[in-house]
């Protein structure tokens, strides 16, 4: 059996174990009337299941505050992702959907692959290239190279921000939603919320 087999068998083992333990939690705490506790094992199980099952690890959520007609609101978003298992995904057939609670919005990928090598992320000259209709991405780690030459992640170790643009009328202000889902080329799709924080920092970090 391939590793990749084999990882996706333990994880499912996981994903049992988890769903049996939240399942036996949502019952005794549903009999104590504590409903915010019982949603909360909820979101986390659909979490972990819609991860294993689009083999796609979101690491970090980061933001970027700006100054927008005298509100500060989040413009620009880097989501730094990787496979959770060795397989390869083609990151030119991805698409990404955002959507607030009155406009939907469809992304394409621009094409545009870059070496991220430190300095500020956010400032780094790739977001020259995106649009508010569009996505691209900074590489971390690529050690065969495979997403800058043909577009593809493959390996578990492959590290990127994906990294889009909002539009004003979509920008978070603090405590606004974006629901973003991320969808493969095969039909699979990772979703996720990001709600703004106060705005403390010019760099947000979406839990």
């Amino acid at each position: 059996m391939n590793n990749w087999g084999s990882s996706a068998i333990y994880a499912m083992i996981i994903i049992i174990g988890i769903l049996l333990v939240s399942a036996i939690a949502a019952g005794i705490i549903s009999e104590t009337g504590e409903t915010n506790i019982e949603q909360d094992l909820t979101n986390i199980t659909t979490e972990i299941i819609d991860k294993y099952s689009t083999y796609i690890d979101i690491d970090c959520k980061l933001g970027k505050f700006y100054n927008i007609d005298g509100i500060q609101k989040i413009k620009k978003i880097a989501l730094q992702i990787s496979p959770l298992f060795s397989c390869e995904i083609d990151i030119s057939q991805l698409t990404v959907q955002i959507l607030n609670k009155e406009i939907v919005k469809l992304l394409n990928f621009n094409g545009v692959v870059e070496y991220y090598n430190g300095g500020s992320l956010f400032e780094n000259s790739n977001w020259n290239d995106i649009t508010e209709d569009n996505f691209g991405f900074l590489v971390i780690n690529d050690l065969d190279e495979s997403i800058f030459n043909y577009n593809v992640i493959n390996e578990n170790s492959d590290r990127a921000y994906l990294i889009f643009k909002l539009s004003e009328d979509i920008a978070l202000s603090k405590y606004d939603s974006l629901y973003v889902s991320i969808f493969l080329g095969n039909g699979i799709s990772r979703s996720i919320t990001l709600k703004a924080p106060l705005p403390i920092k010019s760099i947000a970090v979406f839990e």
